[in-house]
This record gives C-alpha cells, structure tokens and sequence, in this order.
C-alpha cells in the first residue's frame, strides 16, 4: 500500500488475509503512530510499515511532501490548504516491485500517481486500485498511467471502480 492515511485500509486487507505479507508506505510522518497504534490494538503484527515516499528510480534521497490541513490531503504537491513541508526519505519503486514482488497494489497519493506509474514496469501485479486524482493531474498523465497499467495487463474493472478509484 502507497498513501496510507490512516492504516484502515491495510488493517483490513491483514485482517481479511492473516498470511498475507503486506508493506505500507506513508509520507506523513505525523501519521506514523497512529496507524502503528490502529495496528496494536487490533493485533496487527502482518503489517510492515514504512514512512517513504515511493518514487521511480534512485531512492534514498529525501524530498519535500507538504503537510496538508486535511491529512488525506498531504501530497507531494504544494495545495492552497499546505500548512507547511517536510523533508522525507524516498524508497525506489522499481527495487519494492523487484524486492518485495507485490502482487496487489494499492495507491491513494493525492497526485504523485502521475509521477509514480507513468512509464513504471507493473509486471508480476495482478491487481491495482488505484485513487485517480484527476483535479491535480493532467489528463496526459492520466493516459500515461492507463497505459502503463495495459502494458502489464491491467485493465480497469468498471463493476469495482467509482470515478476516481480505479480497480
């Protein structure tokens, strides 16, 4: 899972699925206790969470995320509601497709979709959901997503999307 929030949605995934390995990253590090408190109290131990920003390419360098008035709206991009930024450590897509062989991949990033999947080599997953933020994205990086997911089979399932939550 990329763009945690909360952990609700991997807190549900590792309740559903006890055996499943699942890696979570989250760029707020003031969500960082939190979700790890969510996990505690509901005996979550599946659940290894990262506080990164995912990007393609080199990681390990440290990049502005803007902490937003709305922790659903932090983002990698700069918003009339940013408070202020923080300097957080990026982790390399590419190596956790490679490493850590996903099969599902979850995404609610508030506009680094377009940066995270244009172009990025989705074999090996089978399954993507997706939150499209098409207000902060242009509609070439939406195509560009689109056709990253169809190079590695993935094709929207309209009777499991809305209209901006792709599956």
């Amino acid at each position: 899972e990329i763009g945690v929030g909360l952990g609700v949605v991997s807190g549900l995934a590792a309740k559903a699925h006890p055996n499943a390995k699942i890696r979570s990253y989250e760029a707020n590090p003031n969500l960082i206790d939190s979700i790890r408190e969510l996990h505690e109290i509901n005996n979550i131990h599946s659940i290894d969470l990262h506080n990164a920003i995912c990007v393609q390419g080199q990681g390990g360098t440290k990049r502005d995320f803007h902490i937003h008035k709305s922790f659903a709206e932090g983002s990698l991009i700069a918003t009339e509601g940013t408070l202020h930024s923080v300097q957080v450590c990026t982790v390399s897509i590419e190596e956790i497709l490679s490493n850590f062989k996903p099969n599902v991949l979850l995404i609610d990033i508030e506009g680094g979709e377009a940066e995270l999947l244009a172009q990025l080599d989705l074999s090996g997953v089978r399954a993507l959901v997706l939150e499209m933020h098409l207000g902060i994205i242009s509609r070439a990086e939406e195509i560009q997503i689109y056709q990253a997911c169809a190079n590695a089979g993935l094709y929207p399932r309209t009777d499991l999307s809305s209209s901006n939550v792709i599956a």
